[in-house]
Order: C-alpha cells, then structure tokens, then sequence
C-alpha cells in the first residue's frame, strides 16, 4: 500500500502499520471506542482528504454486482454495462487510494 507521512513526526506510515489504543475519553454515540494511532509517535491520526469521494463511483458498482452475487440473477439488466461498472470500481479504488491523507485527529 501507499505510504503517507504523519502530520505529527512526517514519518512515512502505511494502513497496515497503523496502530490502535482505547479513548481516553468516552466516546460520542457515532465514534469507535479505539482510535488509529502513528506506529511511531503514538499520536492519534485519522483518514482526511477528498479520496472518500471516489467511493461515490465505486459504490454503485459494488452494489449492484453484490446484489447480483446474492440473488443469483440479474437484478437489472446491464450486461452491455459491465467492463463500464468495473471501470469505475477500479477508477473509484484508485481515487481513494491515491487522495486519501492521514491527519491530525483529536482524542
């Protein structure tokens, strides 16, 4: 995966590096009880960026083939469509791969 640099120390960190501690307050009703932190200043960082926008054309694509794998028939008629469904999931995953930051988040 991409490597991004923290906001803290501007180490280079990737997804799977990322680690996690609990709160240490309590959470609100729509946060997690853990929160993602730097492998190598410990301080808490969060995904930002306009990359979350890609999953707008990934989304649609996904839902449609998954409720398709599920039923086990076409649920709309989009045979012709398909190499265009699957071009914007790639399209969608790249965005978000390739725009997503880390930032500062608060604890």
């Amino acid at each position: 995966m991409l490597k991004k640099p923290c906001p803290w120390c501007n180490q280079k960190v990737s997804n799977f590096q990322v680690g996690n501690r609990p709160r240490q307050g309590k959470p609100r009703w729509y946060q997690l009880s853990n929160i993602q932190v730097c492998p190598f200043c410990s301080q808490p960082i969060r995904k930002t960026g306009k990359g979350w926008l890609g999953l707008l054309g990934f989304m649609p694509a996904f839902v449609g083939l998954t409720a398709q794998a599920h039923l086990g028939k076409d649920v709309v008629n989009v045979s012709p469509w398909m190499p265009l469904l699957y071009a914007c999931m790639f399209a969608g995953f790249l965005v978000v791969v390739g725009f997503t930051r880390w930032g500062k988040a608060s604890d």
